[in-house]
């Protein structure tokens, strides 16, 4: 159990750093396309 009770907070530190990691991308792609059109 207690194996398990450590595993959860890593798993949502993984979620989050996906969240800002697809999040910069996103940023990133709409900033190039937008260069790219003007």
């Amino acid at each position: 159990m207690s194996d398990w009770k450590t595993y959860r907070p890593k798993r949502n530190l993984i979620r989050l750093l996906w969240l800002t990691a697809c999040t910069a991308c996103m940023y990133l792609w709409i900033k190039v396309s937008g260069k790219v059109k003007a």
